[in-house]
């Protein structure tokens, strides 16, 4: 990936800056990534998201960090677990656990698998609690969210044995819980 290199001269076209998913999940993809969209955020005086985005954060970010979790105290190792998802699970059908499995546990050190083991699902178990959090974190004081999503307030929630779990939204047509079909065809400025 080329990068435009960024200095103290660059404008920003706007003030604002509304933060879609992939910004979101960069902040969690390594050293290369997260000066970047630091440096870029300064140029902004305004962040914004909403909920739509929490609720793709949480489908891309912690159903895999869910999944995980359940993947190293199946195998009591983080290596197998690594090794299951590097190697087992099929490519075609998952690349997104594949890909989020290398982001979500690199930069995992300890003296022996077990403390490496601790440390991975201490670290998802964070991810899991801080959940959508981490989206308001990285913007201003919402502004109107013309999409109300449900699954953003709703999709966080505590299993049945007590560990986290992040509920993947079930939307029907029949029976809408948000209003991002009216704010798609709203014209802009009217998405209320």
């Amino acid at each position: 990936m080329c990068f435009k290199t960024l200095n103290d001269d660059d404008q920003a076209y706007s003030a604002e800056i509304f933060l879609d998913t992939s910004i979101h999940c960069c902040k969690l993809k390594g050293p290369l990534f997260v000066p970047r969209v630091d440096r870029v955020f300064s140029l902004f005086k305004w962040r914004a998201s909403c909920t739509y985005t929490q609720v793709e954060y949480g489908n891309v970010v912690l159903s895999v960090a869910q999944y995980l979790l359940r993947k190293i105290t199946d195998y009591g190792s983080l290596t197998k677990a690594q090794d299951f998802v590097a190697n087992r699970l099929p490519h075609a059908l998952h690349p997104g656990k594949v890909t989020w499995t290398f982001n979500l546990l690199q930069r995992i050190y300890g003296s022996n698998d077990a403390e490496c083991s601790e440390r991975a699902k201490r670290k998802l178990r964070s991810l899991m609690r801080l959940c959508v959090k981490f989206v308001d974190e990285l913007c201003d004081a919402p502004l109107e969210d013309g999409v109300e999503c449900y699954w953003a307030r709703h999709g966080f929630q505590r299993a049945v044995d007590g560990g986290f779990e992040w509920k993947a939204p079930r939307r029907r047509r029949s029976r809408p819980r948000c209003k991002i079909c009216h704010f798609m065809r709203a014209p802009i400025g009217e998405a209320r």
